[in-house]
């Protein structure tokens, strides 16, 4: 038994030496805070370093906890009116895309997941063209489960 359970790890640990089977280096899974001084943030989990990845300033994201704490994002909302309303995320990732990129935010407050995405469109010519806002980070989606 326990010799079929080796063979299992070994197999699934030669996978991640399959380019196929690797993550794409344009994607990344991190919280974006550091636990020591998130403890002691007035936003639970969030640091300014978090804020400013995204271009936001820390006293609007402060602002988001004390005056909109749970309340849902709206498709088009700048992501900087939203960032601190939920407390932690538990999962952040951004992709990569054509033209764009995509940021990815799972929080769990109490018993409900929320998820909000949020896209950053590039300074293309095309982008400007369909009227897209270049350059600055805004919700795509908000579902909380």
């Amino acid at each position: 038994m326990k010799a079929r359970w080796l063979i299992v790890l070994v197999t699934l640990g030669g996978c991640s030496m399959i380019p196929g089977f690797r993550r794409s280096a344009s994607s990344y899974s991190a919280t974006g805070f550091d636990a020591d001084r998130a403890a002691k943030s007035s936003v639970p989990g969030v640091t300014p370093e978090m804020a400013s990845r995204y271009g936001c300033a820390w006293e609007q994201v402060e602002a988001n906890w004390k005056r909109r704490r749970m309340a849902a994002a709206r498709p088009g909302d700048p992501l900087c009116n939203v960032l601190g309303r939920y407390g932690q995320p538990f999962s952040v990732s951004v992709r990569d895309g054509a033209d764009m990129k995509l940021l990815s935010l799972q929080y769990r407050p109490g018993e409900r997941y929320i998820n909000v995405v949020a896209v950053r469109y590039d300074d293309t010519a095309v982008n400007r063209k369909l009227n897209r806002r270049p350059g600055t980070w805004f919700v795509q989606s908000y579902s909380r489960r």
